[in-house]
């Protein structure tokens, strides 16, 4: 585990305003304890950690949540798609159309 430094580390309920478009502090707490889904429908959660009642999320935190959730999809390589466009082309003209 990597030592933790108070000067990046920030309650939740304060984090919000180290988040871009500043995001109710209810959606943070959503954020860290459920997760949201990214473009791939992978889950990402914001990660925390508590020291007695009080959660807290670091800066290094944020901007690994921020990076997970603006992974570049994955994609499939032009001549998959073009092979499936010809596969989809040639039933059509099976099928008369």
């Amino acid at each position: 585990m990597q030592p933790i430094d108070p000067a990046t580390c920030h309650p939740v309920r304060k984090a919000s305003h180290r988040i871009p478009g500043n995001p109710s502090i209810p959606t943070v707490f959503r954020w860290v304890l459920k997760g949201i889904k990214n473009k791939d429908g992978k889950l990402v959660v914001l990660e925390s950690f508590k020291v007695g009642r009080n959660r807290f999320v670091s800066d290094d935190g944020i901007a690994k949540f921020i990076r997970e959730l603006n992974e570049p999809t994955v994609t499939e390589s032009p001549a998959v798609t073009d092979q499936r466009a010809r596969d989809a082309g040639d039933a059509l003209e099976k099928m008369g159309m």
